[in-house]
Parts: C-alpha cells; sequence; structure tokens
C-alpha cells in the first residue's frame, strides 16, 4: 500500500491540519495486531497516533493526552467500547471529542443504534478498507473542527454580549428566547439556561408583558422601535428601562424575530424625578419665603422677580419684570440706599443694609451677578422681610430688662456654661451678687471657685463635676466671699443640657442671695426650738401635776371613802332591832353612793394618769384603754401584736400613750368605723405604734389643716423626742395612723 494513499488533506475552515497542526488520535484495541495495523494506517495519514489495550488504559490516556479524536474496537474484555463511549461522554471535556466505534462481531444494525445512544459520533465494521477509514476520521475531524470554531465564536460573541453593558436578548417568532446575555439574566436572578426556550409572558411575568407586548408587536412586524417605559417586573418591581426591539430577517425578507437591547434607566429617572421635584420645591420655597428676589441687566433693568414678600405689600412679581432699578424706587437719586448698592455692585461690591419699603421693615443683600467668563452681567439682589423679626427683637429686650429686673428685686442671679468652648456668662443680678458692676470682669470658672467660701470649695467644685457626669440637676446652699469680703449665703441650682447624642455641652443655673432668709429661717428655728422645749416643759408638769393629783384622789380621797364606808358599815351594825327600817335603806342608799363615789375617784384618778402605766407598762395599758374604749363605744379592737421595751423612758411610754389616747378619741368622733387594728413593735431603735380603722377615712387637705389642735398635738409631742406621725387615709378605706418614737 503505497503512503500516498494515506496522505490525507483535511479540510478545516479552509486550512489543511498540517497548516492547523497535527491532529491526535487515540486508538483502543485489546488485539495488538489490529491495534499495530490501525497505527501503521493511521501515522501514514499524518496524524499523531496514542495506544491503548483496554479500555480502562484508552481512558487514563484520554483524560491525559486530550486527543482530537478516539477510534476504539466495541468488544473488549472488561469494559466494552460501547460503556467506555457512556464514560467519555459523561465527562465534560470529551462531550464534543468524535468517537468511532469499530466491531468484527456486532454487525447487525442494533449494535450500530447502541452504540450511536452511548454517545458515538459513527460506526465501522471490521474488516475495513483503509480509505473507508480515513474517508470517517477525516468527515469527523472536519465536523469536530467546525463544531470547535462555531463555539469559539459562540464564546467570543457570548463574553461581548456577557461584558456589554446593556441587557441583550433575542426572540423568535412564537415570542420564545432564543438567546440572552449573562447580564439580562442575572438581573432577573436566574441563569441563561433558565430563560433559554421560555415564552417572554412567562419570564417577565403577565403584566411586565402587557406593558411592552404593544412594541414586541412592532418589531415582529419587521419595524424598529425604540422607547422608554416603566415596567412591572414580577421578580424585579417597577423599574424604568430604554429599549430598542430590532427585527431579525431571513434572506427574503421575512421576519424570523427580534433582538431587544435594554438599558435599566431607573436610577436615571428617578435622579431626573428628584432634581426636577428638586426644582420645584425651590421655586415654591421661593415663591412662599417672606422675601424679594430679583436680578438686573447691566442697565439696572430688573430682568427676574419673585418671592412672596410681595403678597405682603400687594404687589406682584412681574410687575416689576423691565423696570429699572430707579423706576422701582421711584428717585434719580444716586445716593438712594438702594440705587447706590445696584451701582457698588456693578462695579464688584458687595453690600448688606436695612430699610424701610412700603411699610415693611427689608435686611437687603445686594451683590454682583457674573456670568461664566466671571464677568459681570448685571445685579442679583435678596430683600428679607424682617418686621416681625425686628417686632419680636424688641419684645425681647424688653423682656430681657424686665427679667433684669425681676432678678434684682428677688435678688437671682443666673448663668450659662458653654461647655464646647468654655465661655461662662453672668446676668447683671448675678454680677451684683458676688459684689461687682454688671459686665464688669469676665468670668471664669476658676474666678467663680475663688468667692467660693475655702470651707465649701472643695465639695462645691466635687459637686459639679458629679452633675457633669451624672448629667442630674443639683441644688445646694454654699458660702461665697463678695469682693468686699462679705460673706453671703448663696442658694444654687443648675442642670446640664445635652446634645442629641446625649453629651453635655452646656451648664446654666440660677444663684440666688438667701442670706437674710437664711438668718431668719435659723432665729424662728430656735424661736421654734425653744416654744417646743416649753410645749414640753409644760406638758411634763402637767402629767406630774395629773400623776399627783391622781394619787391624792386615790390615796387621800378613795381612802378617806373607804373609812367612811366600814364606819358607816359598823354604825348599821351596832343600831338596834327596834330601829326604823327607813333609817337602815337610808345607811344602804349611802353605803351605794359611797361604792359610786369610789369609782368615780379611780375612773378620776386613771384618766388622770393610769396607774398600770407605771405599775405594768405601756403594752398593758394600751390593751387596757383599747378594751375600755371597746366597752364605752362598742367599735371592736383588734390587738395583733404589742411588744414591750422596758428600755422606754418614763416621758417617752406617757408621750406613746397619750397619743393613743388622742388616736382611738378621733376614731370614735370622726371615723364611724367598726373595727380598729391595733400593733406596737420595736423597730430599727424605735417604737412604732399602728391603728388602723375601716371607717370613712380622713382626708389629705384634713390632714394638713393646721387647725386641727388635735393632730398638732399629737405631732408635737412626738416631735419633742424626735418622732414622727404619719397619717394616711383613702375614701371608704379607713385611716391608718402610724407613731415612730426613737427609743434612746
Amino acid at each position: 500500500m503505497a503512503n500516498s494513499q494515506f496522505g490525507i488533506t483535511l479540510q478545516h475552515s479552509g486550512t489543511t491540519p498540517q497548516q492547523h497542526r497535527t491532529s491526535s488520535i487515540l486508538a483502543i484495541n485489546d488485539l495488538p495486531d489490529q491495534l499495530y495495523l490501525m497505527e501503521v494506517i493511521l501515522k501514514q495519514a499524518g496524524y499523531r497516533v496514542l495506544t491503548a489495550l483496554s479500555a480502562e488504559q484508552g481512558l487514563s490516556l484520554a483524560q491525559h493526552e486530550q486527543p482530537d479524536m478516539i477510534i476504539s474496537d466495541v468488544t473488549m474484555p472488561g469494559v466494552s467500547g460501547i460503556e467506555l463511549c457512556r464514560r467519555l461522554r459523561a465527562s465534560p471535556e470529551f462531550r464534543l471529542t468524535p468517537i468511532l466505534l469499530v466491531s468484527a462481531v456486532r454487525k447487525d444494525s442494533e449494535s450500530a443504534v447502541e452504540g450511536i445512544r452511548a454517545g458515538a459520533d459513527d460506526y465501522l465494521e471490521s474488516p475495513y478498507e483503509p480509505e473507508h477509514l480515513i474517508a470517517k476520521i477525516e468527515r469527523l475531524l472536519i465536523r469536530y473542527y467546525a463544531a470547535e470554531t462555531i463555539k469559539a465564536s459562540q464564546n467570543q460573541l457570548q463574553l461581548i454580549t456577557d461584558t456589554a453593558p446593556v441587557y441583550i436578548a433575542h426572540c423568535d417568532m412564537e415570542r420564545r428566547f432564543k438567546f440572552v446575555n449573562r447580564r439580562y439574566a442575572e438581573r432577573l436572578g436566574l441563569s441563561p439556561e433558565d430563560i433559554v426556550g421560555r415564552r417572554i409572558e412567562d419570564v417577565l411575568g403577565p403584566a411586565a408583558y402587557q406593558a411592552i407586548k404593544s412594541y414586541v408587536e412592532i418589531a415582529l412586524s419587521g419595524q424598529t422601535v425604540d422607547f422608554e417605559i416603566e415596567v412591572p417586573y414580577e421578580r424585579l418591581g417597577k423599574r424604568y428601562m430604554q429599549c430598542s426591539y430590532v427585527p431579525e430577517l431571513r434572506e427574503e425578507g421575512l421576519v424570523n424575530g427580534f433582538v431587544a437591547v435594554i438599558t435599566d434607566i431607573t436610577e436615571r429617572k428617578l435622579a431626573e424625578e428628584a432634581l426636577s421635584q428638586s426644582e420645584d420645591s425651590l421655586r415654591l420655597v421661593i415663591s412662599q419665603i417672606p422675601a424679594f428676589l430679583w436680578a438686573t441687566d447691566e442697565d439696572l433693568r430688573v430682568t427676574y422677580s419673585a418671592g412672596a414678600g410681595h403678597t405682603m405689600i400687594g404687589t406682584t412679581p412681574s410687575q416689576y419684570i423691565g423696570m429699572t432699578v430707579y423706576e422701582v424706587n421711584q428717585t434719580n437719586d444716586e445716593t438712594h440706599p438702594n440705587v447706590a448698592a445696584h451701582l457698588r455692585a456693578l462695579r464688584g461690591e458687595t453690600s448688606k443694609f436695612e430699610r424701610k419699603w412700603m411699610g415693611r421693615t427689608l435686611e437687603s443683600y445686594i451683590k454682583p451677578l457674573r456670568g461664566i467668563d466671571d464677568k459681570i452681567i448685571g445685579v442679583i439682589g435678596l430683600s428679607i422681610d424682617i418686621t416681625e423679626r425686628k417686632l419680636m427683637e424688641n419684645k425681647l429686650q424688653e423682656s430681657e430688662r424686665l427679667n433684669a429686673e425681676a432678678q434684682q428685686l428677688a435678688h437671682i442671679g443666673s448663668w450659662n456654661h458653654d461647655l464646647m468652648t468654655n465661655i461662662i456668662t453672668w446676668s447683671d443680678e448675678h454680677y451684683r451678687i458676688f459684689g461687682y458692676k454688671p459686665q464688669e470682669f469676665i468670668p471664669t470658672y476658676a474666678s467663680f471657685l475663688e468667692h467660693v467660701d475655702p470651707d465649701d470649695r472643695g465639695w462645691v467644685d466635687a459637686k459639679i463635676e458629679q452633675t457633669l457626669s451624672t448629667k442630674e440637676p443639683f441644688s445646694y446652699y454654699m458660702r461665697v466671699i463678695r469682693v468686699d469680703g462679705e460673706t453671703r449665703i448663696i442658694h444654687s441650682r443648675g442642670q446640664v443640657v445635652c446634645d442629641d447624642s446625649g453629651n453635655p455641652v452646656r451648664m446654666v443655673g440660677t444663684a440666688q442671695d438667701v442670706t437674710e432668709r437664711m438668718l431668719v429661717e435659723k432665729q424662728l428655728k430656735a424661736s421654734n426650738e425653744k416654744l417646743r422645749a416649753l410645749s414640753s416643759r409644760l406638758q411634763s408638769v402637767r402629767e406630774e401635776e395629773s400623776i399627783r393629783i391622781a394619787r391624792e384622789l386615790h390615796d387621800k380621797l378613795g381612802g378617806a371613802l373607804t373609812g367612811l364606808k366600814i364606819d358607816l358599815s359598823l354604825v348599821n351594825k351596832r343600831l338596834p332591832e327596834s330601829v326604823d327600817e327607813s333609817v337602815r335603806r337610808k345607811i344602804a342608799a349611802m353605803s351605794g353612793m359611797i361604792d359610786e363615789t369610789i369609782l368615780t375617784v379611780r375612773h378620776i384618778s386613771s384618766e388622770l394618769r393610769p396607774s398600770m402605766l407605771d405599775d405594768l407598762g405601756l403594752a398593758a395599758t394600751i390593751e387596757w384603754q383599747a378594751r375600755e374604749f371597746e366597752a364605752r363605744t362598742e367599735i371592736v379592737c383588734h390587738i395583733s401584736s404589742l411588744a414591750e421595751d422596758t428600755s422606754l423612758g418614763a416621758e417617752r411610754i406617757t408621750a406613746v400613750f397619750r397619743i393613743f389616747q388622742e388616736i382611738l378619741t378621733n376614731v370614735a368622733r370622726h371615723s364611724q368605723a367598726t373595727q380598729v387594728e391595733i400593733g406596737m413593735q420595736e423597730r430599727e431603735g424605735d417604737i412604732i405604734l399602728e391603728v388602723q380603722d375601716n371607717g370613712v377615712g380622713i382626708s389629705e387637705s384634713a390632714v394638713e389643716d393646721r387647725r386641727s389642735l388635735g393632730i398638732l398635738g399629737m405631732g408635737e409631742r412626738a416631735l419633742v423626742f424626735g418622732g414622727q406621725i404619719k397619717i394616711e387615709g383613702a375614701p371608704g378605706k379607713g385611716t391608718r395612723v402610724t407613731v415612730r418614737i426613737p427609743i434612746e
């Protein structure tokens, strides 16, 4: 067989394999002689040949060498050629590689079909003519190279479309996607494979398709259409799109589909809308602010006029358009303030001034109007109506004057400490409190501390530092030394002002000279203490006198009455039998009267000073008094606990008992109660007596009534010993009285 017989030239896009490259072929056969024969034929045809004696060896060699074509025998031990074909096609790198199956055993059509289904590209029966083998190889390689070229072109096109800053789609006449670039698919949250083959409506959603349907129909009719539209996508929501639909025409001029090139212009549209709204808002603001805005040309003729200030004076912006500044101000005088400011603006100067115009007060700003080249082309002016502001300023000044007078009358000064600038400001009265003339010097925190009494300076400084840390208001009294050396007592109050982030930005406060008030309060306190001491002494004297009288009544009068009854009894016994019965009845009546008198004396003695208070103690006396009260008033008394403290002094025992008596008296007079709960205990060094009734409940106004001598008396008795009384009541829930007196 001549070599020229196997000198194969393969057409691949107009080039021979030698011009392109030497094709490599992997031959697989378990029979060495047949494998060798095929190797010789292929090498003579100019191919680079790789050989393998089994399917497993061939699969490994194919993965390592990546041949351009694979020829395999069908019948091999272990893995057959058909199974090898399946395995090769399962690997992505061999999905397009041409595979030719050769067999001398299976010559029926079913084996050929099985091989094709397994992924083979062609089937060759053995024995075969070398020319026949080379022809099949040539055809398969030409198709392989063509597919590679198409794939490369498609990849290049895909790369171009995927990197293009637009969304590209190709649809057929059935409104199905034939192609989309990756950017299009990713914008919808899909892959190109998820979209191709599906209908437009199914991918975009019914609402989105209805929005673009008319433009799709125009493109499919053969016309190019460019448009902008808001599309309600099912996946993206509403988006603004700039679209160009170009029909795809076949050679005979018939429409085969259309190509859509789409740009998402949502952000641009939103920006345009925002800009338009901003311009509208600016025009609205300018039209409503109480001001006059205008511009003139170089001849000082008004070219623009706006502002709500015109409404206030009954004019319209348009009526000034075309008028000169002289005509607007009704003057030919160039020294007129407004005219002169315009003339200065033409020379490059800016002016600011206040003026009166048509009964209003205006603050005017006039400056040059410059063009793109910075050349002055006219004048621009703004006049703000400050009539109300001036009125408010005048009112504020008047208010500040009145406030200063009020501070002076009340001796209350105010201060402000800016923590950002460390600037401290004092009111005029604050200066006076420290002995200075108003605004005589610039105060500082250090100069303030210098005026604080040395004994108070440390804790005052610490107090202010604590306030800055906790941000809690402060109130304290301190001594200050005025510039003339006089010591005054100051009541200082203040608080911290914070920004939105909670950081302190300033402190504000007041200082009131309370020296005279403190002296009066001191004198009043001393007077009250003397009165309380006197009251205490009077109560002690009264108690001592009550004890003396009670003992006199009990010992002397009680003893005399007892002796009188004994004598009367003896007289009755010694009377003769013949004495008239009326005499004996008279003696019995006198004896009964003596018994009643003895009981009365005992009662009066107990009221003046219960003897058991000294003999049995406070707890027993309270219980006895409760039972007496219950018998007298039919108000049930429940005693929960009565703790006795033997260390309680006689005067304190008397005070607690008298307070208890007064409480029961008030219950009987005012409460309308049916029962009373009584308890006494020792707690934290105090004797605590609690009385709770179920009556109508005392009102807050009754508790605070200074005319209630009973409540005042109870309070004074407790206060003498450093104690206190707490009275609580609620309508329909009764009254609770708590007496707390220190044991020592």
